[in-house]
């Protein structure tokens, strides 16, 4: 039997109009502790332009803003932003894509930033077989500000695409991965099938540069 391809789908950009920062401030302006809500705001306001220099830091630094908050408070936000943010912010072209790639067979795993309470269902819902997303640590029931080990950023590589090749038994020539955005660009030189799907400018000019293809809404 030949083995199925795997397609790689990053969630925020190919799938959803929503960023995790935005996420991130969504969720620190309903933190029940006021200190603690304005802090985190303050704090988001720098992570957006340090995301565009070092991404892993700035998906940390950006989630620790809930610090404090219970689980049980973190579920219900992430509920709650689902129904109020991600309801009306699917891209049409991203999901078209995801279902041509299940009506091949191929097996499909989303990759997110945002945390798991926010995206809770979400492969069940679109028909994938794993969802990849960040996880918050928990110690005494509340949030300890970290995220669990590793941590899922927008500048995912070619070590992380070989992992989880190993870990799923997946062929790395039969691996395709679709990004949108320029800090998608080492996930897409990660695999050997890119396609970028909607690009920003500057993955746009890297698509051109590197002959992957491109697909338009």
């Amino acid at each position: 039997m030949t083995e199925r391809p795997l397609a790689l789908f990053r969630v925020e950009g190919v799938l959803l109009k929503r960023s995790a920062l935005g996420c991130a401030a969504w969720m620190a302006a309903r933190h029940r502790d006021l200190g603690s809500r304005l802090t985190g705001l303050a704090a988001l306001a720098f992570t957006r332009p340090l995301d565009a220099v070092d991404s892993a830091v700035a998906t940390k630094i950006a989630w620790r803003t809930l610090a404090g908050c219970s689980d049980d408070r973190l579920y219900v936000l992430g509920e709650l932003y689902r129904e109020d943010r991600l309801e009306d912010a699917w891209n049409a072209v991203g999901l078209d894509l995801l279902d041509r790639c299940k009506r091949r067979g191929d097996r499909v795993v989303l990759l997110s930033d945002h945390p798991d309470v926010a995206l809770s269902g979400l492969a069940d819902r679109l028909g994938a077989e794993r969802l990849v997303c960040n996880r918050f640590v928990y110690e005494d029931g509340k949030a300890t500000g970290a995220l669990a080990e590793p941590v899922f950023h927008g500048r995912a590589d070619g070590s992380f695409v070989r992992k989880l090749a190993a870990e799923l038994g997946a062929d790395p020539s039969r691996i395709m991965a679709y990004g949108c955005h320029a800090s998608d660009a080492t996930l897409l030189s990660g695999v050997a099938l890119p396609c970028a799907v909607t690009p920003d400018l500057r993955l746009r000019g890297m698509a051109s540069t590197f002959d992957w293809p491109i697909v338009e809404a």
